[in-house]
């Protein structure tokens, strides 16, 4: 079961109007009343649905910032019930969560267009300016009425990272609030799979790898291993070669056995087939999309 897609559509609809709203008028007062009733449908959602992968929505033309907040909304949603069902953290964090990432990245919409969406690389200086949008995200959070320490503070922080390395305070490890090392989690893997103005996109293998490769330095390592668990090394949409020569698409991950995914394939016939790898015991012998990966820490 993936989230219903007219869910995502209302939430994405209605970040479109925040977002608008805030680039005419910087001082505009979101609807917190409206945002918190789409962040409880998006919730019960997440509650029920079984692979998130596959619930993610696709960047539009000029809306990629509100596709990212709500693909990153449903990832840390997603995480946080996987970890909440194995007593890692409280059920009600996933409500926090989801809150969270809907506004994380929020505070872009007040920044200088000619900064945001320039195309190349960012100046020193612009890469400052930049940087600020966390806090401006919380300061809009603050201003609609948003009271939880937990959701400010891991807006304020989604750019620091798990060895000390990030910003804007260089905390390091669980000094980092809990939403926060989440949320770096899955801005990065989102960030890196969208075609954006100033980068491109790369295969989620490539962005899944950044995040594998980064655990416990970059990451919280147990944030990691729950989101790989839950996505798999091959996220599914991933194009492998199998090692007895077909070619196929990842539809979804083996709880496991991240290296065995689920992957559909055609028979001679031409009629798709699912196959188990593990159960089929066959093995990915390369993946055609991977491509190399942007640092994740450019913004």
């Amino acid at each position: 079961k993936i989230v219903n897609p007219e869910v995502n559509e209302k939430a994405l609809g209605l970040l479109k109007k925040i977002f608008l709203s805030l680039e005419s008028d910087p001082g505009f007062v979101i609807p917190k009343a409206e945002l918190e009733a789409i962040g409880q449908e998006l919730s019960h959602e997440i509650r029920e649905t079984s692979q998130i992968a596959l619930s993610l929505v696709s960047a539009q033309e000029g809306y990629y910032a509100e596709a990212h907040m709500l693909n990153v909304a449903l990832l840390c949603g997603y995480i946080v019930k996987r970890m909440a069902q194995t007593g890692q953290t409280e059920d009600n964090m996933i409500d926090k969560a989801i809150l969270a990432g809907l506004l994380f990245d929020i505070g872009n919409a007040v920044l200088p267009k000619e900064i945001t969406e320039k195309k190349g690389k960012l100046t020193s200086e612009e890469l400052g300016v930049m940087r600020g949008h966390a806090l401006e995200s919380a300061h809009i959070g603050e201003r609609a009425g948003i009271t939880d320490a937990d959701i400010l503070n891991g807006i304020r922080s989604h750019h620091e990272r798990y060895d000390g390395s990030g910003y804007p305070q260089k905390l390091e490890g669980e000094e980092i609030p809990f939403i926060a090392r989440l949320l770096a989690v899955t801005d990065t893997f989102d960030a890196m799979t969208t075609r954006r103005v100033h980068k491109g996109a790369v295969s989620t293998k490539a962005s899944s790898s950044v995040i594998i490769s980064s655990n416990e330095t970059l990451f919280d390592p147990q944030i990691c291993k729950v989101f790989l668990s839950g996505t798999g090394i091959y996220p599914p949409g991933t194009m492998v070669e199998l090692s007895n020569g077909l070619f196929g698409t990842v539809v979804a991950s083996t709880e496991g056995n991240l290296l065995q995914p689920k992957v559909a394939v055609n028979k001679d016939d031409g009629t798709p087939q699912v196959l188990n790898l593990t159960e089929a015991r066959l093995f990915i012998r390369r993946s055609l999309d991977a491509q190399a990966a942007e640092n994740p820490l450019d913004v």
